[in-house]
């Protein structure tokens, strides 16, 4: 139901805002009063073609907003679902925009859409009658939908939710037949590719964190003459000479342990520092015996260089990194298995498919009659108001056509089912 609707800068509309209730609404005016205007506008807002004159004169931009409840309208629902649209509870909002260029922009609830999914969408809102852009029961198109919704019982709409599932599981498994019925000399192509691919990676034997501790051992190699002076240097300065620290630090202690005796704090320190020494010792050999585990290996750097340009040369084809070039290689092997059984995998889907068309025809065929019970029905209830109209002389029939066989049935077959319904009036 249309709740509000509001113009800016619209033909000779400057600003106006329409709220709208539950029944009756009448808009009403002189020739010219503009309530044509109010049409175009929503029509505008339903996806209708932009007219570059329907700008206000001076106006750079225009706005058209249209918010509508479907609180109850599941088919609007769904069509929002389908398009991967927001989808309110309640509300729903159109809004298009015009500039003087003549360029205009449709949003359904904030989103950019283009104008044909606003009409698709328009089509489940509204009928705007002698205005044919909107008129709906011209198209026959929708007159499978107007008979499913008379349907008082439920019976079709169960049918045809079940319809829909089955319609969409053979559609799936169509898409996956597809795939599995290649050429068998494109199979092996791509069969020799996935192969190759896999085989050169697993001749590498990667590990995660491999390149990161290659690189690490690359550059302490490179540093090995730095690294040997600093140790070096290092142990010459704790332990390596007549000044070293060690020297200093033992003649500390042997100063303050000749006067430890005549106060408790000299003592104290005379502990400190002596417990200082043996760290300092100790550091001091930790030098010396890691100055002497330092050497340059020419043959190791080589093969560490090597190693890591293979590295590289993978992560160029295959990832940024190691376990990026695993998972390519983990989704190599599934293609490998998924083309190997693709043969045998096809016998049995197709079987599959048979089994599910079988199921959709006999549904589809009872669903059919369900729907020619209910069109019975419609008839008769249309004929009476027409009746009471003064138009008692009107024909009205639901017109099917036949269906197709179960051969045939693949062909014809929508998430519907397989009737093709026109309405019939003279």
């Amino acid at each position: 139901m249309l709740e509000h609707l509001s113009v800016k800068n619209l033909a000779l509309i400057d600003s106006i805002g329409l709220d709208f209730c539950a029944g009756f609404n009448v808009l009403t005016g002189e020739t010219g009063a503009g309530k044509s205007i109010i049409v175009d506008s929503l029509k505008l807002a339903l996806g209708g073609k932009n007219e570059r004159d329907l700008l206000r004169r001076g106006a750079k931009r225009a706005a058209v907003e249209a918010v509508f409840n479907i609180a109850e309208n599941a088919a609007a629902h769904a069509f929002l679902q389908q398009e991967m649209l927001p989808d309110d509870d309640e509300t729903l909002v159109l809004s298009r925009e015009l500039n003087e260029s003549g360029r205009s922009t449709c949003r359904v609830n904030g989103v950019l859409v283009s104008a044909s999914v606003v009409k698709q969408l328009a089509a489940l809102l509204i009928d705007i009658y002698g205005q044919h852009d909107h008129q709906s029961l011209l198209n026959a198109a929708s007159h499978l939908q107007f008979l499913d919704a008379s349907d008082e019982t439920g019976a079709v709409k169960a049918d045809v939710q079940e319809l829909s599932a089955l319609h969409r599981d053979i559609l799936s498994m169509r898409a996956r037949l597809k795939e599995n019925l290649i050429d068998p000399m494109q199979r092996e192509r791509q069969l020799d590719i996935l192969r190759f691919q896999r085989d050169e990676i697993d001749a590498m034997n990667l590990k995660v964190g491999e390149e990161e501790e290659l690189t690490q051992r690359r550059e302490k190699l490179v540093a090995a003459e730095q690294i040997s002076q600093n140790l070096s240097q290092a142990y010459t300065c704790v332990s390596g000479g007549s000044a070293s620290a060690s020297d200093s630090l033992s003649a500390a202690v042997d100063a303050m342990s000749d006067i430890g005796r005549f106060d408790e704090q000299y003592q104290a320190i005379s502990q400190e520092l002596s417990d200082l020494l043996y760290r300092l010792e100790d550091a001091g050999r930790t030098l010396r015996s890691l100055s002497f585990d330092v050497e340059y290996d020419d043959r190791e750097l080589a093969a560490i260089e090597a190693r890591l340009e293979d590295i590289f040369s993978l992560k160029r084809k295959y990832g940024s990194d190691i376990a990026a070039i695993l998972a390519f290689r983990d989704k190599a092997q599934e293609e490998i298995e998924q083309l190997e059984s693709g043969a045998s995998d096809a016998i049995q889907l197709q079987k599959k498919i048979e089994e599910k068309v079988k199921a959709y025809y006999k549904l589809a065929c009872a669903c059919s009659k369900k729907r020619k019970e209910a069109a019975k029905v419609l008839e008769k209830k249309l004929l009476e108001q027409l009746k009471e109209l003064g138009m008692e002389k009107t024909c009205f029939e639901v017109s099917f056509a036949e269906l197709p066989t179960l051969e045939e049935c693949e062909s014809r077959m929508t998430a519907k089912g397989l009737d093709v319904v026109t309405f019939l009036i003279s």
